[in-house]
């Protein structure tokens, strides 16, 4: 639930996310180069809401889609 009454309407279901990383760098890490991706497999979920239906609106949000990126580190 995600708030303090236990809203059914903005209730959110039990979920896993995976995040995965893969880097690879030189032995004295001097520098290293590495991909990673969050919500591997684009889990959704509710992150946050507020029922307001008695005053005529409401609203959800949910997470971030699944995101990659790349990441260089220089160390000196």
């Amino acid at each position: 639930m995600k708030d303090a009454l236990n809203d059914p309407i903005i209730a959110a279901e039990s979920y896993t996310l995976w995040t995965a990383r893969v880097a690879l760098g030189a032995e004295d890490s001097a520098w290293e180069a590495a991909f990673w991706m969050k919500n591997l497999f684009d889990e959704q979920y509710r992150a946050q809401g507020v029922n307001l239906t008695g005053l005529g609106f409401g609203y959800l949000n949910v997470n971030n889609a699944r995101m990659f990126g790349g990441t260089l580190t220089v160390r000196f």
